[in-house]
């Protein structure tokens, strides 16, 4: 389900319930799948790290600004003229990131 992407909620499911996010603390570094010390690490998030070991972590930092530096992977769909998947920088703005890998909205941003 959509909601496992929080990763409480995606231990919740891993044990056989309903999955819904858990209240915090505790966080799962601490008390995790099953009540053990556990990491939930993303897809996206080890994808790139073969990338970032050979080129440099300057490398990917270099994408975005300070404190929301590197890559994120955006799947845009909806009322946009160009539905698409990009990686672009964390800090695009939403109208840029829609503007230049979308063509825009479609009908136009006022409509």
């Amino acid at each position: 389900a959509y909601i496992c992407g929080e990763e409480t909620a995606l231990l919740e499911s891993l044990e056989g319930k309903k999955g819904m996010p858990r209240m915090k603390p505790p966080f799962p570094a601490g008390a995790g799948l099953y009540g053990c010390p556990t990491t939930v690490n993303n897809v996206e998030s080890i994808a790139v790290v073969p990338t970032i070991l050979r080129r440099g972590a300057e490398w990917f930092a270099g994408f975005g600004r300070a404190n929301n530096a590197g890559t994120k992977l955006f799947a845009i769909s909806g009322h946009v003229n160009n539905p698409c998947v990009v990686e672009e920088a964390m800090s695009i703005s939403f109208e840029e990131l829609i503007e230049t890998h979308c063509g825009g909205i479609r009908g136009g941003w006022d409509e």
